[in-house]
């Protein structure tokens, strides 16, 4: 008898504890299925302790001696890993590897699949594929009131969110929100969809409730012990926070966020925690640290091919350059940032973007292209009804009305700012108005 058979039978139940040397053995034996199932265990148990490269050697491995639809799913797992770590490229490869071994147009397997395949697509910035795998992947959910529906609802839901359609993020989140609590589902799903929801009301200025949506995802992700979920919430309230005005907290929830996402090898993670933390930087008036956060996160991202993410952090680099007098410099990063986000078809980030060039365009004194570009700010604003960036924008173009000698307008705008961020409970851009009020000559 072989080792790894004794081993089975002498052990039979202790096996999770023997998975790895049951796979080194069968590993190395002409035992096909046996090979294939202790591999995919090792992967599998090296993948929820994020061991994500030891993973993928396992995964790699059983790949080798797998039948056709066990390679569907191996791949399939090799996806998600590389999904994790950032590696969207290999992970859409490894789905459409999967998708081409199912060798079928329908089913729950084909739906998560395209879901998966989808979900990559939208990280790495491709929201057109990314919308037709996910299209694909809802139509051949064989249920339509189940739960892998609800999931594909979910990440089209997200899709929207990225492309800044508030409206239609929340109605399909919604939507999915109200099936899985009709299927009376306790996992993640949910979690996740008030999560995404918590962002919508987040980006159109709705922080009580987004702040009330993320404690309720980030409770479920506790109970679930899922690590990259409590990551991902902690870094959403920390970003709450901020707007609060609470820097203490904010800085606790991103580096807590940032220490996990380390841990579990999340570089996606890791490039929105250092991003969040040069907001806290520069808000705090530290332009050095905040660019050495920006720079940092901007790598990472350009790095895993997260386009959208990478045009964001451009934005935090080209408002602390300004803010740093290097105002040529940091228009141009704030103009490639406005490019980048206009060929992925992203709007969600351009009433802020337009708001920071026309601030360097009132640092550079060309106050005709300072109130055209607050202008576009303030369309965009309000074409998303993002109500604090209304508000915000408001302010500038009383910085604009100040800068041309009219007090008296300058007042007017800024009065109405100041009103709305407190009805807003917006407490940064709050102190920001009032910091511009404090300028104005007695009326």
């Amino acid at each position: 008898m072989k080792r790894s058979e004794a081993l089975e039978i002498i052990y039979a139940d202790r096996l999770d504890e023997l998975v790895g040397e049951l796979a080194f053995h069968y590993g190395q034996s002409a035992n096909d299925e046996k090979a294939r199932m202790w591999l995919v265990r090792a992967g599998d148990r090296a993948r929820a302790l994020f061991a994500n490269t030891e993973a993928l050697t396992q995964y790699r491995a059983a790949l080798q001696r797998a039948t056709s639809m066990d390679a569907a799913l191996i791949l399939e797992k090799i996806g998600e890993v590389q999904t994790l770590i950032g590696d969207y490229e290999a992970a859409v490869e490894s789905f459409r590897g999967a998708l081409k071994r199912v060798g079928s147009e329908t089913g729950v397997v084909v739906a998560r699949q395209r879901r998966r395949m989808g979900t990559a697509l939208l990280l790495r910035g491709s929201y057109s594929q990314a919308s037709e795998a996910l299209e694909e992947g809802l139509a051949a959910v064989p249920d339509p009131n189940s739960i892998e529906a609800a999931r594909a609802q979910v990440q089209i839901g997200h899709l929207h969110f990225r492309r800044g359609e508030y409206a239609a993020a929340r109605e399909v989140l919604s939507r999915a929100i109200d099936l899985a609590q009709r299927l009376e589902v306790d996992d993640g799903l949910l979690a996740e969809a008030y999560k995404w929801l918590g962002n919508v009301d987040f980006h159109t200025g709705d922080l009580k409730t987004a702040v009330e949506l993320y404690q309720r995802s980030r409770a479920t992700y506790e109970r679930l012990e899922d690590r990259a979920g409590i990551a991902e919430l902690q870094s959403n309230l920390g970003t709450a926070y901020r707007r609060m005005g609470r820097w203490d907290d904010a800085l606790a929830q991103y580096n807590a966020s940032l220490m996990l996402r380390e841990r579990i090898g999340n570089s996606w993670g890791v490039a929105t925690c250092l991003n969040n933390i040069g907001e806290v930087n520069l808000t705090r008036g530290d332009v050095a640290g905040a660019l050495d956060s920006y720079i940092r996160a901007l790598n990472i991202f350009e790095t895993i091919g997260a386009a959208t993410e990478a045009a964001i952090t451009l934005i935090g680099v080209g408002a602390a350059r300004v803010e740093a007098g290097l105002v040529a410099q940091g228009r141009s990063d704030l103009l490639t940032a406005l490019e980048r986000l206009s060929s992925l078809g992203s709007t969600g980030y351009l009433p802020e973007l337009y708001r920071y060039v026309a601030l360097a365009e009132l640092r550079a004194g060309d106050l005709n292209a300072a109130e055209v570009a607050a202008q576009q700010s303030l369309e965009a604003a309000r074409t998303g009804n993002a109500l604090h960036h209304e508000a915000a924008t408001l302010r500038v173009l009383g910085e604009i009305a100040l800068a041309r000698g009219e007090p008296d307008a300058a007042r007017a705008l800024l009065e109405v700012s100041r009103e709305s961020l407190r009805r807003l409970g917006e407490a940064l851009e709050l102190a920001r108005t009032e910091a511009v009020l404090e300028r104005l000559p007695p009326s």
